[in-house]
């Protein structure tokens, strides 16, 4: 009888391609959770506006929020009825692209570093420090 378990379930060119056990958790997980969190927001959307219906959708969503007082929500949403920020990636491949470019910055190569340097926390971007949460006293 043929093994019917998946190849990728043994990890073989994520380990010996310079993750470590930690590193490749995390790696599934991410992948993992993109794979699923995009799943799940087509379904969404694909059950929740019929074919074709996007831009009566939009309009009367969008009458509901002043473009006085929502100027960028505004500007996203004529972003998907235009497509004009798609460009040559859909959402997928792009969030796809930035955790795959992410992991490759955390890989460590064959020299035992890491495949970049991580900057200082001195200049992080901001963001960063808004996930942190406050130490208790």
């Amino acid at each position: 009888r043929e093994d019917q378990r998946p190849t990728w379930i043994k990890w073989p060119g994520v380990r010996e391609g310079g993750f470590s056990a930690k590193m490749t958790h995390h790696a599934y997980h991410a992948l993992d959770s993109h794979i699923i969190g995009s799943t799940l927001w087509e379904a969404g959307i694909a059950a929740a506006i019929p074919k074709g219906g996007l831009a009566d959708f939009a309009q009367t969503f969008l009458r509901q929020l002043p473009a006085d007082e929502y100027p960028y929500f505004h500007e996203h949403v004529q972003q998907h009825l235009t497509k004009s920020a798609r460009g040559d990636k859909s959402p997928f491949e792009f969030g796809l692209d930035l955790i795959l470019d992410g992991l490759e910055r955390v890989r460590v190569t064959p020299s035992g570093r890491s495949a970049s340097i991580r900057p200082s926390r001195a200049s992080r971007p901001a963001h960063r420090a808004i996930r942190r949460r406050p130490r208790r006293q």
